[in-house]
């Protein structure tokens, strides 16, 4: 299964394999496409989005998988590297190599309160006999980069992004990225999460491409 080749209309998804893959995407299938038209398929041996099927018992070890080896691995991966880079120690307690052993033998069902739409019930019941007081609710640390892409950083995404004719060597269709960012300004979408990556990738490459090349001297 090629899951370019199979991507449906946008705010689609035709199973849940594809759902998850636009979950985790920084640019939706079809603003990738308008933007970066020559990008490449998936390769065909890139298998961790391929799931089609429906039954629950399967699809949750199947989420349960795809969380372990694809989203968790490079959000450990960031962490351990920014930490490292700053001096800081961080360390998180529950990825012991035991309790991670024991985690993944607990039947998800009892995991779940489906009614409540609460989570990780094993976990809570045995923090409860040392904290009696605990939040349903769990609110993570967001960043405000829609906004700041409206203000402070509107004037270095349109230096270091707009007006490029290609971003690592894929060509940039007309003005869709300017488009894109046309809607994010005025409000009308929220595309924060796909500009802030492609403003990432622009600087990435003016410092470790475009820099080396410019100081590198001709043979």
């Amino acid at each position: 299964m090629n899951p370019r080749a199979t991507a449906p209309e946008p705010g689609r998804a035709t199973n849940i394999g594809v759902a998850y893959r636009s979950k985790h995407g920084q640019i939706s299938e079809d603003w990738l496409n308008r933007i970066f038209p020559d990008v490449p398929e998936w390769p065909d041996n890139f298998a961790l989005f391929d799931y089609t099927g429906s039954e629950p018992g399967e699809t949750a070890q199947w989420l349960r998988w795809n969380e372990f080896v694809g989203h968790l691995t490079m959000v450990l991966m960031k962490v351990d590297r920014g930490s490292m880079y700053n001096s800081l120690e961080v360390r998180v307690p529950l990825l012991d190599r035991e309790v991670i052993d024991t985690a993944a033998r607990v039947e998800w069902r009892s995991c779940l309160d489906l009614d409540r739409g609460i989570g990780k019930l094993p976990l809570r019941h045995s923090l409860a006999r040392h904290v009696p007081r605990q939040s349903w609710t769990k609110r993570g640390f967001a960043v405000s980069m829609d906004s700041w892409l409206r203000g402070p950083l509107r004037e270095i995404f349109e230096t270091a992004a707009l007006g490029r004719k290609d971003i690592l060597g894929f060509p940039v269709a007309g003005n869709s990225l300017g488009r894109m960012f046309e809607q994010h300004l005025s409000g009308r979408a929220d595309h924060a999460r796909s500009l802030w990556t492609i403003l990432s990738l622009s600087l990435w490459e003016d410092k470790h491409f475009r820099a080396r090349q410019q100081s590198t001297p001709l043979v």
